[in-house]
């Protein structure tokens, strides 16, 4: 490898990246100028909004196709890292001009979703992280507590 190429797992990234980018591009409809997603995916389950945005700042809520979803899977799979972990949810803004704007959010357990116990160890057997890069929330969770939506069920406050 030169000094001007890429680690692999560097480019395998960037193109997921790229196809999610492309994904959320093709949801634009005439009239609206960007699309903004939020997606969270634990342990093989995926949840997430999205919205299309006119030039005036008004935005409708919209179902959206499932390919972005399935492409930001791929992303966050090629985003692992060894040991670190990888993101619970992602934020992503694309222009009608293909400006692309990201947000990862690796340590906070998602709001959106109903994710079970049984998801975060599924996601943490997929993708384990080291006791130093695993937030106290996911420790508890995984040492049998409920999860925030567990205790939302249940109808209790969960203090977090």
């Amino acid at each position: 490898m030169t000094g001007h190429e890429n680690p692999p797992e560097l480019e395998h990234e960037r193109s997921a990246l790229r196809e999610v980018g492309l994904a959320l591009h093709g949801e634009i409809a005439a009239g609206f100028d960007r699309i903004e997603a939020e997606i969270s995916i634990v342990g093989g389950v995926s949840t997430g909004r999205k919205r299309l945005c006119r030039p005036d700042g008004t935005c409708d809520s919209v179902m959206g196709k499932r390919d972005s979803t399935l492409r930001a899977r791929e992303l966050r799979e090629a985003m692992y890292r060894p040991g670190a972990g990888t993101w619970f949810t992602a934020w992503f803004a694309v222009t009608a001009e293909g400006n692309l704007r990201t947000r990862f959010d690796h340590d906070a357990e998602p709001e959106l979703g109903q994710f079970g116990a049984e998801a975060y160890r599924a996601d943490f057997d997929e993708f384990p992280r080291t006791p130093e890069n695993t937030p106290d929330w996911l420790a508890a969770v995984l040492a049998g507590a409920p999860t925030r939506h567990d205790l939302v069920r249940l109808g209790h406050d969960d203090g977090r």
